[in-house]
């Protein structure tokens, strides 16, 4: 029949058109992030010399970040339940660009530019991103994934985020040498657009929303049992920021990635039967020892094992709390 769209198509194979296309955003909206984050350091090291003050407004700036990050998180079930899904996503793509496209201006034209103006574009950067990230991993991927196949689609879109959290600095600091910091921001705008517009090439099937759906819930967000793991992964995520304050060095970054690969590696060739806190705790050791390390005055253990223990550490901890979540829900 005319108007109804096509049918929900079944995927025998995970890599199909559709989470192709999914992983690739998932890769550009996380490297677009990381891309605006590391204007912080840069700013603060372009201000530090000239007033404390700066670093207070920076410092803000970042917890204004993380504040925006689960701002929508109670919200997430609703907004998918009561409008579709894929253009909840594609808004807050839309408005992920809007403020990349703001921080641009205000790098640009310095009389426009305060630190509360800057605090609150940090807060709707990291909103709209969390967003578009939770519907992304949480209800885009599932939709376009057959149900034997969704635990490793799951997995697989979770790698390409962590790949992204170690491009976008290295795309920063590379252009931010070469061409300025206002042109990281345009570039990181950039992918955001080529990202909503793949995003309009894949689609998603409609659902039919639950009926009496709270507009503020943990569902989609938090689920039972979560709390530990969710605290300690997000203990891992903020070393990592530290050591994005820290540390503008290429090098630094690509040992990181050397260590996400030697993790994956792990988890390719070597069978998990069973998983446990414990586990997820040693993993934050490494991503402890790892960020000490970066940010000591040991330039050998720094530039050689600090990276890698890192990348291995928030790897390990990422996909460790990402299992326990999946056994537990």
């Amino acid at each position: 029949m005319k108007g109804l769209g096509p049918l929900t198509p079944v995927h025998s194979s995970l890599w199909h058109h559709g989470f192709v296309i999914l992983c690739v955003v998932a890769l550009m909206l996380n490297a677009a992030a990381y891309m605006l984050s590391m204007v912080h350091p840069l700013l603060m090291h372009h201000y530090a010399a000239v007033d404390d003050s700066c670093r207070t407004g920076l410092a803000s700036s970042g917890v204004a970040y993380l504040i925006g990050l689960f701002l929508f998180g109670p919200a997430n079930n609703w907004l998918v339940q009561r409008y579709p899904r894929g253009r909840v996503c594609r808004v807050a793509v839309l408005g992920f660009g809007l403020c990349a496209v703001a921080t641009y201006l205000m790098l640009c034209h310095r009389e426009f530019f305060t630190w509360h103006r800057f605090a609150l574009v940090r807060m709707f950067t990291g909103s709209f991103f969390g967003l578009a990230s939770m519907v992304l991993l949480g209800t885009l991927v599932v939709d376009k994934t057959e149900s034997w196949l969704r635990t490793l689609a799951n997995h697989t879109v979770a790698w390409m985020l962590r790949f992204g959290m170690v491009l976008g600095p290295v795309a920063a600091i590379v252009l931010q040498r070469n061409v300025g910091l206002p042109r990281v921001c345009l570039s990181a705008f950039g992918l955001i657009a080529v990202a909503a517009v793949l995003l309009t090439c894949v689609w998603f099937p409609f659902k039919t929303p639950e009926d009496d759906v709270s507009r503020l819930s943990s569902d989609r967000f938090l689920l039972d049992g979560s709390l530990l793991p969710f605290v300690l992964t997000c203990a891992g995520f903020v070393v990592y920021g530290f050591v994005l304050m820290a540390v503008s060095s290429v090098m630094c970054y690509v040992l990181v990635l050397l260590g996400f690969l030697w993790v994956l590696v792990l988890e390719r060739y070597l069978v998990v039967t069973s998983l446990s806190m414990r586990q997820l705790e040693v993993s934050l050791l490494f991503v402890v020892a790892g960020g000490a390390s970066l940010l000591s005055d040991g330039a050998l253990t720094a530039g050689l094992l600090g990276p890698g223990l890192l990348g291995a550490g928030i790897g390990m901890t990422a996909a460790c709390s990402q299992l326990l979540l999946i056994e537990r829900s």
